[in-house]
């Protein structure tokens, strides 16, 4: 009996991931869109437009260590000055 409530648990799981990237990879793209635009002179136009700065991404996996493992990644990559 817990191993169907496992299971059922699970696929709910992955229906409401699923479902989230479908949402994500139906979003207008973000970057490169002009988010201010401003004529200083005549012909001189000053634009803001949204870029990128960095992505960080990391998988959780099922196991209770993992956001503690991520975390001393993170402070020995940050000693070792490797963030340039």
């Amino acid at each position: 009996m817990a191993v169907a409530a496992r299971e059922s648990s699970r696929r709910l799981q992955i229906a409401s991931l699923a479902k989230s990237i479908r949402v994500l990879a139906n979003m207008e793209e973000p970057i490169g869109r002009v988010l201010k635009r401003t004529e200083l002179a005549d012909g001189l136009i000053l634009e803001k437009t949204s870029c990128p700065l960095g992505v960080l991404l990391i998988v959780f996996e099922f196991r209770p260590d993992a956001l503690v493992q991520v975390d001393e990644d993170l402070d020995e990559y940050e000693e070792n000055g490797e963030d340039e």
